[in-house]
Parts: structure tokens; sequence; C-alpha cells
């Protein structure tokens, strides 16, 4: 199933500078549309002053992060520890994730952990938060 960032967020993605092609868009109205005539063929709708809004995937937002920001996002369940010697973790049903500044060379990639994301009810909720703090830092 493709999820869509929601359209606050895809408002304050755009306003960073995201101008990559989408499957589908926001409209003038906040609805999430298609206007491209094939969900195979994705379009840039953050260009030229338009009402509509490119409504990116979860996904193509985090490659967008990485790619362009180096900001790599990382959601993670969270849980109750029960064997400590293998790791072993009963999950409580929320999620929290980290930013992490990624430096690639041509051998190693660094990592510095930028921030901790509060935790969420769900998945989602979780990446969300992660977006609004990698917005902060660009």
């Amino acid at each position: 199933m493709v999820k869509f960032v929601p359209i606050i967020l895809a408002k304050k993605i755009r306003d960073k500078g995201f101008v990559e092609p989408c499957l589908a868009c926001y409209d003038g109205s906040d609805c999430l549309s298609s206007y491209s005539g094939s969900i195979f063929k994705p379009l840039n709708y953050n260009t030229g002053g338009s009402s509509k809004t490119s409504a990116p995937t979860y996904e193509e937002v985090k490659d967008w992060l990485r790619e362009k920001h180096n900001i790599n996002i990382n959601i993670s369940p969270q849980g109750d520890l029960i064997d400590e010697k293998i790791g072993s973790f009963k999950p409580n049903g929320r999620y929290s994730g980290t930013l992490d500044d990624i430096t690639i060379g041509k051998e190693m990639v660094a990592s510095d952990t930028i921030c901790l994301i509060p935790a969420g009810d769900d998945y989602y909720k979780a990446f969300d938060n992660a977006i609004e703090a990698a917005l902060k830092q660009i």
C-alpha cells in the first residue's frame, strides 16, 4: 500500500525545496488527487505557483532527506526488554526514532545522531515527528 505524507507536511516539505516527481498531489482543496493521467508517470506539482502541492510518499521523503540533505530517518518499535542476553523485547505498540547526519565517503559512512524523535502511537505518527524534526535541520 502506498502511504502519502499528510497535506500539512507536504506543504512544509515543498517550502524546504522538495521538487521531486510524485504519483499524486493535493489539489487546491487539499484533497489527494492525481493529474498525471497515469500513476506510472510521476510529476512535480511544486512548480510555477500552482495551487497543487506534490503528495510524496513517506519513502520519497525519506530518500529526499537522505540524498539531498544527508539526513537519515530511522523508526523503530519500542518495547520492554525481556532477555538481555539475546536482546529480545516485547513491543508495546509505540514507535520512536532517530535522525542521523550521514556523510558518504569513498570507503565509509559516518553517522552522528542529530536528535531522538518523540514516540508516536503508530509507525506513521513517529515518521511524521521525524520529518518535522528533519525539516528543522534544513
